[in-house]
């Protein structure tokens, strides 16, 4: 039986310590510290990595969905 899983695309600081199939937690809380995208204790694998480089600015995407 499936379930559906949460699939989510991050933008976040180049850290090229990150690879697929790695292991993560999202942490994203508003100002009341109530979490906004996904639970502190779920667990999302990496499945995608993008990087993108214009005028100097350089970024990294990153796409987990839910384990």
């Amino acid at each position: 039986v499936s379930r559906p899983r949460k699939n989510i695309g991050l933008d976040i600081f180049q850290t090229p310590t990150v690879q697929l199939g790695d292991i993560c937690q999202i942490k994203y809380v508003d100002s009341n510290n109530n979490e906004i995208v996904a639970s502190e204790n779920q667990q999302f694998v990496v499945y995608n990595i993008e990087y993108s480089k214009a005028a100097g600015e350089s970024s990294m995407q990153i796409y987990v969905t839910e384990v």
